[in-house]
């Protein structure tokens, strides 16, 4: 008996659901083992994004807030987290006539790893937090002309770079319960994993007050909590990249 392999359909900005005669049909898929740049297999769920590069143009790579470097000349359409097994099975991306044109599409791998507080990553950035991506393929173009591609072995070869309005963490409560430390921080985001530093002096202040970072929440504050070495001490929030 054959086996039939899975194709998920991703229809970007269609209305109605069918695809109109001059829809733009992309299928792809990856064989894999498709990896992060540190070497290791993608983990399941992972993302591959569909994005669109104006003509003459180069695609800049993500920032890692997850909008893209050069909005001047790209856009991202759509993200999709179907990564399995360390490869992408065959999906299908349908994009609405006349909604990107004067350009072509291209397919990336991404890096959206967020820390899980326990010392290690899970992925779940997707649009929030982009590490960074590698090409899958690129050049197609905006037509009713279906086109299908199957990559081998895929890297994430491009670092996300910070953007430039990063807003800085605030400490906005300490309080003492039970011979612990609770430190509610605010304004963070979750492409940058954070920690806070103690010390006795505001000069020595360098060591890490909790065990593990934890990811930013764009709506929410954060709070660590660590033991009480004494009757006083001093704090400052310090904010790293995912992986860093």
């Amino acid at each position: 008996m054959k086996r039939l392999a899975p194709l998920f359909c991703v229809i970007a900005f269609s209305a109605p659901v069918f695809a109109a005669q001059n829809d733009t049909l992309i299928t792809f898929s990856t064989k894999g083992p498709d990896t992060y740049a540190d070497g290791t297999q993608v983990l399941d769920g992972e993302s591959y994004a569909l994005v669109w590069v104006k003509n003459g143009a180069s695609f800049a790579g993500f920032l890692a807030d997850g909008s893209v470097a050069d909005s001047d000349n790209s856009a991202s359409v759509i993200t999709v987290p179907y990564a399995k097994d360390g490869h992408c099975p065959p999906i299908c991306f349908q994009v609405s006539a006349g909604k990107y044109e004067g350009g072509s599409f291209a397919i990336y791998l991404l890096d959206t790893r967020v820390a899980d507080g326990d010392g290690g990553y899970v992925v779940g950035g997707r649009g929030k937090a982009i590490n960074g991506c590698g090409e899958v393929a690129s050049n197609f173009a905006s037509s009713a002309a279906p086109a299908s591609t199957s990559a081998g072995s895929i890297a994430v070869t491009n670092v996300s770079d910070l953007p430039a309005d990063m807003p800085k963490p605030v400490i906005k409560d300490i309080k003492m319960v039970d011979g612990y430390v609770h430190i509610t921080v605010s304004s963070t985001v979750p492409y940058l994993k954070y920690n806070v530093l103690g010390g006795d002096t505001p000069a020595d202040v360098d060591v890490e007050a909790d065990s593990a970072p934890k990811s930013g929440e764009a709506a929410e504050d954060i709070i660590f909590i660590a033991p009480a070495d004494g009757d006083s001490g001093f704090f400052r929030v310090q904010g790293k990249g995912q992986l860093d």
